[in-house]
């Protein structure tokens, strides 16, 4: 065989292997990211799972005992915790066994439990808070409020924006003052429920039943 004959099986050998990664390139389904908090909720049957890829545009994951972070840039992770009647936990209050307050993104509206999460996302200079509640936590905590701040000194009432079936958002900006070193240091934190910003200060937690971010 001359050197023009394997000259040709190797440039059709290269021109197929080319033509296969084209075309697997091009079937790869494309990720678009949307600005729609709708598409954010994902429904698995009676669940409605958040997706942290969408929530936070491809910056974060959630992996239980927290939000890890990556911009690129900027690599952090806020801790999750909640407050029921003074007990301080990390993902779920029970009581006499039972599942009563759980931080989770796989909400289930009608189960009973009341169910919420906060998805961090870094936009530019600042991190906004994107807070998640089922309709299980509207109907035992209607009246719930955000309290966030390095002292927990801001407060407003969250707002029951309709995202999905039984799924409610509101957004706020988190307070860069509680947040130093690239936001890898976290000082306070955020709650929403039933809690107030002079309970909080007053360290007065008996009456508490919240969940959030640190």
């Amino acid at each position: 065989m001359n050197k023009v004959v394997i000259s040709l099986i190797v440039l059709a050998v290269l021109a197929v292997l080319s033509t296969l990664v084209y075309w697997q390139l091009t079937l790869q389904p494309q990720i678009v990211l949307s600005d729609n908090p709708s598409d954010w909720v994902k429904e698995e049957g009676k669940v409605k799972k958040i997706d942290f890829f969408q929530a936070t545009k491809a910056q974060g994951e959630y992996n239980v005992a927290n939000e890890q972070i990556d911009t690129g840039v900027v690599r952090a992770a806020f801790s999750y915790w909640g407050i029921y009647a003074g007990d301080i936990f990390k993902k779920e209050h029970k009581e006499n066994g039972v599942v009563v307050m759980e931080l989770t993104p796989d909400l289930n509206p009608g189960d009973g439990i009341p169910q919420g999460i906060v998805v961090e996302r870094i936009d530019g200079q600042k991190v906004v808070a994107q807070i998640f509640l089922d309709g299980d936590w509207k109907k035992k905590y209607p009246g719930s409020n955000i309290v966030w701040g390095r002292e927990f000194e801001k407060e407003k009432q969250f707002e029951w924006n309709l995202v999905k079936e039984g799924v409610y958002l509101t957004t706020i900006n988190d307070d860069n003052n509680r947040f130093s070193e690239d936001f890898r240091v976290a000082f306070g934190g955020l709650l929403v429920g039933s809690v107030t910003s002079k309970q909080l200060r007053e360290n007065n937690l008996k009456e508490v039943y919240a969940i959030g971010i640190r």
